[in-house]
């Protein structure tokens, strides 16, 4: 018997009661709770596979990517608290973001301006960066999982995807589910990853902030797959105001299509976004002022 891909509100899941469910998706439920120990609102992702499922494939590895998972500490990155399993159904208790994510940012109020949207990549960058030191890869990086806190903190959650840099991740894969529109080529490919593959999801979130729409899109998962594979590269349109102009080139190498030629570091990448925006206060500061 299948269990359940939710759980209802109230219900109690170690130290924390679900007050809230807030997504669902292909990797289980999003809940924010209140953690009853700590007195304070935390957010529990409940996966949807029982501990059945995960032994079928490679429970090692799961428990190896949780202890990775929660030696990260940046100010980018939303803390894992804890992780555990209610009757065979693994949750993690991690940091509560009060905030809004990418996605619906956009959704609402179309493409950001240029700087904004370099500003978020520049920041979760930075955060991959710590990440990959750790040997983490984030795997789905994506405007859903960017969240943009009330102080305007940029904060990469769901690290429920994340593997040790050099695995595989094949298109049968139960880690690619609800993300195929921001694969790298290789991952799309099941090939090994590196950090990388990382800098090319984050290439296609910073593409969809500047523009509003995915850079690659079909009516089939093989047809987007076949587009993100095709040698031709996505380019950025001419908007009236606001230039992105300035970020095709760092844009164009984010998505270059063999990793050797992209940044070889999260933190080259988030250096060449740096120098862009500080060009661009510098520009902004020697305009004339009436």
């Amino acid at each position: 018997m299948k269990s359940p891909s939710s759980f209802k509100i109230g219900r109690i899941l170690g130290k924390c009661q679900l007050l809230k469910c807030i997504g669902q998706g292909g990797m289980g439920s999003i809940y924010v709770a209140k953690h009853l120990f700590l007195q304070r609102m935390v957010t529990v992702k409940l996966l949807k596979w029982s501990i059945s499922d995960l032994l079928e494939r490679n429970i090692e590895a799961f428990e190896r990517g949780a202890i990775a998972l929660a030696r990260l500490n940046h100010p980018n990155i939303a803390t894992i608290y804890d992780i555990d399993e209610d009757n065979g159904r693994p949750y993690v208790v991690m940091e509560f973001v009060d905030g809004e994510d990418v996605a619906s940012i956009v959704r609402k109020k179309g493409p950001l301006p240029p700087s904004r949207a370099a500003a978020i990549a520049r920041d979760v960058a930075r955060a991959l960066e710590h990440a990959h030191a750790e040997g983490v890869i984030h795997r789905d990086i994506k405007p859903s999982n960017i969240l943009i806190s009330t102080k305007g903190q940029v904060k990469l959650i769901d690290f429920g995807l994340a593997v040790h840099d050099g695995s595989r991740a094949g298109r049968d894969s139960m880690y690619l589910e609800g993300s195929i529109h921001y694969l790298s080529p290789e991952q799309a490919q099941g090939k090994p990853l590196d950090g990388r593959s990382d800098i090319y999801s984050l290439g296609i979130t910073l593409y969809e902030m500047l523009c509003g729409a995915r850079p690659f899109q079909g009516k089939t998962e093989s047809s987007v797959i076949a587009k993100n594979l095709h040698p031709k590269r996505p380019t950025l349109p001419v908007r009236k105001s606001g230039s992105v102009g300035p970020l095709a080139d760092i844009l164009n190498t984010m998505l270059a299509l063999r990793p050797e030629d992209r940044y070889p570091t999260a933190r080259a990448t988030s250096e060449a976004l740096r120098m862009f925006l500080a060009k661009r206060a510098s520009l902004s500061d020697r305009r004339p002022r009436f």
